[in-house]
């Protein structure tokens, strides 16, 4: 991949990696890898979240959109989110 490529990725729970799909290629998987993506945006599959209303359970159905930017292992990059970063996900009603 190069800088500036347009990709969509999302979050491989059943092989606890990261999908990664370039436009025109075909998915590759990162482990222990983060991927900074420029303009991103989610978008979630509309027949999955039709899927999600009718069972009654939750999946992961959204992919992220955008540039490619950096790619970089976990053992060069760390990250250790506290707990109010954890809390900007979600919403109180």
């Amino acid at each position: 991949m190069d800088i500036g490529d347009k990709i969509k990725c999302h979050g491989n729970l059943n092989k606890g990696c990261l999908s990664v799909v370039p436009k025109g290629c075909k998915t590759e998987l990162y482990y222990d890898t983060i991927v900074v993506i420029v303009g991103a945006e989610f978008k979630c599959s509309a027949a999955g979240h039709r899927r999600i209303v009718e069972r009654k359970c939750r999946a992961v159905v959204a992919d992220v959109h955008g540039a490619f930017l950096i790619l970089s292992t976990l053992s060069t990059a760390t990250y250790t989110p506290t707990i109010a970063d954890m809390c900007r996900c979600h919403t109180t009603r």
